[in-house]
């Protein structure tokens, strides 16, 4: 009686769809964190058995010992450096409580992203949990990709500012010069002006006759001391060249003198003659 009495008084619990899926799902996330604390803690070793095996010999130790390739070793270790450098729980401290619903794969994908503080922005601006692995990855690389259109974007704007800025700095420059031309233009200009006043204030002495006859009985006495000077050279030139053909003829008669052929000395004779026609037609 007693049994059939705490029978009836036992509470029975109601199991319902929505009741298991809670189960389930709480199962997954420890699944998952369980997975991805392990990852990290494989990747701690991984890290340490590497420093201890002959260089060389990694990838033959990896497939022999453990039966991964290199590069599943390469994404355990790197779990192990970007998640774990606050220890084993850091992972899932409260802080970072948007990394304890990632998979394994995902956490992997989101290795792509620089830093922590990258990784949990993008976590608290995307449902990562509705996504699969190759969705977050695409989600990952437009946002790269975003990022460096803007860092292009920020460039090209930096540059067309500094090329702005060398446009201004030309143009001062040659603001400048031409202003320094135009202060020297108008120096010049202001420096005709005054000679053309001076010109024009300039006294102009008066005409005095006396003076001018001077002045022209000078010069004409200067021209004939020209013309003279001149005459007299002409006459040495005529003496000198005088004297030099009388030396000449004196030796030719005295060549003539000298032949004892009558017939030389008349052919001799007969050109003196003509020499001497030829003088007299000049004088």
């Amino acid at each position: 009686m007693n049994d059939i009495i705490n029978a009836e008084s036992t509470v029975q619990e109601i199991r319902t769809p929505e009741n298991i899926a809670v189960e389930i799902n709480t199962i997954k996330k420890q699944t998952q964190k369980v997975m991805l604390s392990a990852s990290i803690e494989i990747g701690r070793r991984l890290v340490e058995a590497k420093s201890l095996v002959p260089h060389g010999s990694w990838r033959d130790w990896l497939e022999q010992n453990v039966d991964y390739s290199e590069r599943t070793a390469q994404n355990l270790i790197k779990l192990y450096d970007q998640y774990s450098d606050k220890g084993m729980d850091a992972l899932f401290d409260n802080n970072l409580d948007v990394f304890s619903d990632l998979s394994y794969t995902q956490a992997v994908a989101l290795l792509s992203l620089p830093t922590i503080d990258e990784r949990k922005e993008f976590l608290e601006a995307h449902d990562v949990g509705s996504m699969s692995t190759r969705e977050l990855q695409e989600a990952i690389k437009a946002q790269k990709a975003a990022e460096d259109e803007a860092a292009s974007l920020k460039e090209e704007l930096h540059a067309e500012k500094e090329k702005s800025r060398k446009i201004q700095n030309e143009a001062t420059l040659q603001n400048g010069n031409l202003r320094e031309t135009e202060r020297k233009l108008q120096e010049k200009i202001e420096e005709a002006e005054q000679l053309q006043r001076d010109l024009e204030e300039a006294t102009v002495p008066a005409f005095d006759p006396v003076k001018e006859n001077e002045m022209q009985r000078l010069r004409e006495e200067n021209e004939k001391l020209k013309k003279a000077a001149g005459e007299d050279a002409d006459m040495r030139h005529f003496q000198g060249q005088l004297a030099v053909m009388q030396e000449a003829f004196n030796r030719i008669l005295a060549l003539m003198a000298a032949m004892e052929e009558e017939d030389k000395r008349e052919k001799y004779r007969r050109a003196a003659r003509k020499l001497l026609t030829r003088l007299e037609d000049l004088i």
